[in-house]
């Protein structure tokens, strides 16, 4: 696992967003963050210098925009 992929991993995961928001059961999440979250699920799947590129995206729209 790569740094990014690590930092996605801890601190953008669904898990996280339910500690930070208290939204268990999801209802409240913005199209934009499905859409990440599955984006990053698909990076997983991609030959690694397309993967470092797509998680650098991912992380830094979740770094900039948050949970909104």
């Amino acid at each position: 696992m790569i740094g990014i992929e690590y930092i996605l991993e801890t601190d953008w995961k669904k898990t996280a967003y339910i500690i930070a928001t208290g939204d268990t059961q999801l209802v409240n999440v913005s199209d934009r963050v499905h859409h990440l979250w599955r984006d990053s699920s698909h990076a997983r799947t991609l030959p690694r210098d397309n993967r470092i590129k797509e998680q650098a995206r991912i992380l830094s729209d979740f770094q900039k925009n948050g949970w909104a």
